[in-house]
């Protein structure tokens, strides 16, 4: 397949899409499902991505779409970002749910579960 034919949209554009859609006040159970099925398991593009602290940060974070997520890229909540940081230190997704006011206990607490190292 061509990459300009018409309907065709590369594994970057779609976790593209994926990260837009986590920060954006869209973000919701339904419209997540419908954005990670377009996206192969396993893709590489998931890994430099900063869709799960974009999710994590959101004020429509639910415990359910964190399930979701981590079901299908448990790796994420080991992946670090610089992304706010002036001090030069990690931050992690936990970190931006910490930071996040509208972030539910339950997160946090499923991400702290899920990966107690980064604290």
């Amino acid at each position: 397949m061509n990459g300009a034919e018409e309907g065709y949209e590369s594994i970057d554009q779609l976790v593209g899409q994926l990260e837009d859609f986590c920060g954006s006040e869209s973000l919701s159970l339904k419209g997540l499902q419908e954005k990670i099925s377009r996206i192969p398991p396993n893709s590489n593009a998931i890994q430099s991505s900063s869709f799960f602290h974009q999710a994590c940060s959101n004020k429509n974070i639910t415990v359910e779409i964190i399930q979701l997520l981590l079901s299908k890229y448990p790796e994420v909540t080991n992946i670090g970002s610089d992304f706010c940081s002036e001090s030069g230190s990690t931050a992690y997704p936990l970190h931006f749910a910490c930071y996040s006011s509208d972030c539910p206990s339950a997160v946090i607490e499923l991400l702290l579960k899920k990966n107690p190292s980064v604290v």
